[in-house]
């Protein structure tokens, strides 16, 4: 990944994550139980692929302590803020570790039952080399959230902000289920299971030019989760990997 591909360190957007489990992590968590991924009795070991500052491993691990969790981002001020969190927290078996998605090799991490990787696809500048590195970690099966719709069309955006030309931009890429289930089909992850997520709560329109994330209600009580120019498509997704 290039620096200008790296998203910069906002404190105050990752405190946010800790003081409330998000409506969409939650759902997540709850896609994974009904499928059988996740259980409260079992001592798995789950690797996060781009896990910002660990919020989501710390709402993971309170909902099932006896998880070993592992997660690993590439921006070191954002794994030093969660190292520091579950340390004051005093919560034990988790951990972050600096890294690239993009070059992360199996021996560093060991053996991992799942791998998951929340709202970091669709952020991401390629695809491709990211699911070759989640599936080279031979897990039994691999989670993603991120903006999907069915069909056989891939929507690519990238987002500049003219005022800030030197950061580059933000990936907000939509991709066809059918091609994400192509390439994770391709890699031995052929048992797969796809969910949208339909969001429950009002979230407030932000300032004007703003990026935030917000819902407009339909006539017919939909709500429609929008952020900036984009609609937000999200879907979850489980890959089994395939026994020989």
């Amino acid at each position: 990944m290039t620096e200008r591909d790296v998203p910069k360190f906002t404190e105050a957007y990752h405190i946010r994550q800790w003081e409330t489990c998000y409506e969409s992590t939650r759902c997540f968590f709850d896609f994974l139980e009904r499928e059988g991924a996740m259980e409260r009795h079992r001592e798995d070991r789950i690797l996060d692929l781009c896990c910002g500052s660990g919020a989501n491993l710390f709402w993971l691990k309170k909902r099932h302590p006896k998880l070993g969790l592992v997660g690993v981002d590439i921006v070191p001020e954002l794994v030093e803020f969660g190292n520091k969190a579950f340390h004051e927290r005093g919560m034990s078996g988790v951990e972050l570790a600096t890294g690239d998605v993009y070059a992360l090799g199996k021996e560093r991490f060991g053996s991992v039952d799942g791998v998951i990787a929340i709202q970091a696809v669709s952020w991401l500048p390629d695809e491709v080399g990211f699911l070759d590195t989640a599936t080279s970690l031979d897990a039994d099966w691999i989670a993603l959230t991120g903006l999907m719709m069915p069909g056989s069309r891939t929507f690519r955006t990238l987002i500049n902000d003219h005022n800030d030309p030197d950061h580059g931009g933000n990936y907000y890429n939509t991709f066809s289920i059918d091609y994400l289930k192509s390439l994770l089909s391709a890699r031995r992850y052929s048992e797969i299971t796809t969910e949208p997520f339909h969001i429950g709560v009002d979230l407030a329109k932000p300032d004007e030019g703003s990026l935030g994330t917000y819902t407009e209600t339909t006539k017919d009580n939909r709500r429609l989760q929008i952020s900036g120019a984009l609609l937000m498509n999200w879907h979850f997704m489980l890959a089994r990997r395939k026994r020989e």
